[in-house]
């Protein structure tokens, strides 16, 4: 589906995105088991917090995702996630002080710093 076929809905999407919070959340090396001495993981997380007056339709996630990809974009409830990898873990506890929200206990117990 081509997300832009529709001009209503096209315009919906940019209200959407335009009406959001977006702001960096992080950028630089993310620890995980992958890692080695010469070869390892580093990012740019970006936050995108959903304005409630303009939420944003099921199909904006398609955006994020590479062409001819088998990968999936999904809306998830973080309070109940459980089982994921701890690299990602890190992230979602650095969104969390990003914006100031709690995220589990485990994220106390942790050292990781607010970029600003």
């Amino acid at each position: 589906m081509n997300l832009f076929e529709n001009k209503h809905h096209q315009q919906s999407m940019l209200i959407s995105l335009r009406a959001a919070s977006v702001s960096i959340a992080y950028t630089g090396y993310i620890t995980d088991h992958l890692n080695a001495d010469h070869a390892w993981i580093e990012g740019v997380l970006f936050n995108i917090h959903e304005n409630e007056e303009h939420p944003f339709q099921q199909e904006f996630l398609q955006v994020f995702l590479e062409s001819e990809t088998t990968e999936q974009a999904l809306w998830v409830n973080i309070g109940r996630l459980t089982g994921i990898r701890s690299s990602h873990d890190e992230l979602l506890a650095r969104i969390a002080l990003h914006r100031g929200a709690f995220y589990s206990e485990a994220l106390a117990k942790r050292q990781l710093q607010p970029t600003s």
